[in-house]
């Protein structure tokens, strides 16, 4: 299991700010979902907000305590301290398991399974995700290279976990999304430095330095704008009623 500190990511997060297309994608996650949906290392409960509404019951499932505190602020959003491969719920007691970049952590299959025994049949698992060849040409990868052999080997590929949950009799749907992304220079580098990506807390201080020094040799004015994109892969499962 990969060691990563929760509460310093949490502590992070006021650095990587849920944008409108993130919202858009958990909106439509959720689309025609009532009673109970689950955000399931749902980390600060952005996602979770906007799910808010009549017969809807949002509820943040993460680890760490910093993550569920700021869940906790997110009005209508109930918050549970809990691993995804350890559901302290009733079979058959929500209409949504949501993972957003959160499957890779600990064992996806254990995770999935949980998510399987906690959802109504018909009911719905929607997990967001990074293939290899989005990890390949990721732009945390072209700055710091060893991050894309970590994240291969962190990130299971969607095809897997498309055909771990067809052999559960569920139905299952895999699309792709791109997102571009506009940050300052400075902004982007200060994330950086304060790790507000998982993987970068697997990297040692002089490789973050080396590759925030190539970063700012290509955008020595620290107002300039970086562009990149964030490469996502949506699957979307149906729950099968033999499971």
């Amino acid at each position: 299991m990969v060691d990563i500190d929760l509460d310093h990511l949490g502590a992070a997060y006021s650095l990587r700010p849920m944008s409108e297309a993130a919202r858009s994608r958990a909106i439509l996650s959720a689309e025609d979902r009532l009673g109970v949906l689950l955000d399931l290392g749902g980390g600060t409960g952005g996602h979770a907000a906007s799910w808010r509404g009549p017969m809807r019951f949002p509820v943040v499932i993460d680890p760490s305590l910093v993550m569920l505190a700021g869940a906790s602020q997110q009005q209508g959003v109930a918050v549970v301290q809990a691993r995804s491969q350890h559901l302290p719920f009733a079979d058959d007691i929500a209409g949504l398991a949501y993972f957003h970049l959160s499957i890779h952590y600990d064992d996806w299959r254990a995770a999935i399974e949980e998510a399987n025994r906690v959802v109504l049949p018909g009911g719905r698992i929607e997990i967001w995700t990074m293939a290899h060849d989005a990890i390949e040409r990721s732009s945390l990868g072209r700055w710091f290279p060893r991050i894309i052999g970590i994240d291969i080997e962190r990130f299971p590929h969607p095809e897997a976990i498309a055909e771990f949950c067809r052999s559960r009799g569920s139905c299952v749907e895999v699309t792709t999304s791109s997102e571009p992304i506009v940050r300052k220079a400075q902004d982007w580098a200060k994330a950086v430095r304060s790790r507000f990506v998982s993987t970068l807390q697997l990297l040692d201080d002089d490789e973050i330095d080396e590759g925030l020094a190539r970063f700012r040799a290509e955008y020595p004015n620290p107002d300039s704008l970086y562009r990149y994109v964030l490469r996502l892969t949506r699957i979307s499962i149906i729950v099968g009623p033999l499971r």
